[in-house]
């Protein structure tokens, strides 16, 4: 029997900072006159995918006629605009999704600019027609965890449209491989100041805590928390070498509400505290330029 271990993650890159969060979707029917006028959505971007019928989309002043199977794409902060064809009209299912962090893209970006917003259909259509109707169904019925299941299932929409612009375009931003510690210590050191446990890291990564440490001990030689610890009190000693701000505040700027148990920790890493290391490093700093 064959075993299969996730230590790799390929073409998932939107992991390494936040994941996505479905905002809203539904479908749209029997509307020969269906037209939405020019707008942009600054929060979110939005992914429409035809499943009957015909139009034309406007996106940045270029016109782009639609049909059955085509996937449209709108960046956040695109203008366009949408018009269906009367006698053919077009039939949709939509979604918008914020929170988008795809590595090489722009943030909140679902498709690079430089391409059409307009993907043709192709061998991945019918599966970004399955996510999207299985995302609507969810929010529809409610049923229990659907929540659970809407994530997972937008998680497979954006990964879908990865591999076709990837198939399409060849964009080498997604062919990279990221193990998980390297997801892990990327995300830590952009949220070491925020409020950070294991137990939050495996809920963002949904995956199990004891999996989580297990992976990154092996990679790294250290415990995730460790590593945050790490990675804050190295960012607190460039405070306190580079600031006057007090004690206090930097604690607070490394992720530490209490600014006594940011002055143990420190203490049980560096054997000194905070206010005694800043006073001698500054002296030593001192006496290194006089003698220079």
């Amino acid at each position: 029997m064959a075993n299969l271990s996730f230590t790799e993650f390929k073409q998932s890159i939107f992991y390494l900072k936040k994941p996505p969060i479905l905002i809203g979707c539904g479908r749209i029917e029997n509307e020969p006159h269906l037209y939405f006028p020019v707008h942009k959505h600054d929060n979110y971007s939005e992914i429409i995918f035809i499943t009957e019928g015909e139009g034309e989309f406007i996106v940045n002043n270029q016109r782009y006629h639609v049909q059955k199977g085509d996937i449209a794409i709108f960046n956040k902060g695109v203008i366009h605009e949408e018009f269906s064809n009367p006698s053919n009209p077009l039939h949709t299912y939509y979604c918008m999704i914020g929170n988008i962090s795809i590595d090489g893209f722009k943030e909140g970006d679902l498709i690079p600019r430089t391409i059409s917003p307009i993907l043709s259909q192709n061998e991945y259509s019918y599966k970004v027609e399955y996510f999207l109707s299985e995302i609507i169904n969810e929010c529809q019925n409610k049923a229990i965890g659907y929540q659970t299941v809407c994530h997972n299932q937008l998680t497979s929409l954006i990964i879908m449209l990865l591999r076709m612009l990837n198939q399409f375009h060849h964009l080498h931003t997604l062919n990279k491989t990221y193990s998980i510690g390297q997801i892990i210590i990327d995300y830590i050191n952009e949220n070491y100041m925020k409020e950070v446990t294991l137990k939050e890291i495996a809920k963002t990564f949904h995956l199990s805590q004891h999996y989580i440490s297990h992976l990154f001990k092996n990679e790294t030689g250290d415990s995730p928390i460790n590593y945050l610890i790490t990675r804050r009190i190295d960012e607190a000693k460039k405070l306190l070498l580079s600031t006057n701000k007090t004690i206090s505040e930097i604690s607070k700027l490394v992720g530490y509400k209490n600014p006594n148990y940011f002055n143990e920790i420190f203490r049980k890493t560096n054997h000194i505290s905070p206010s005694v290391y800043r006073k001698s490093v500054k002296q030593s700093i001192i006496k290194f330029e006089r003698f220079d």
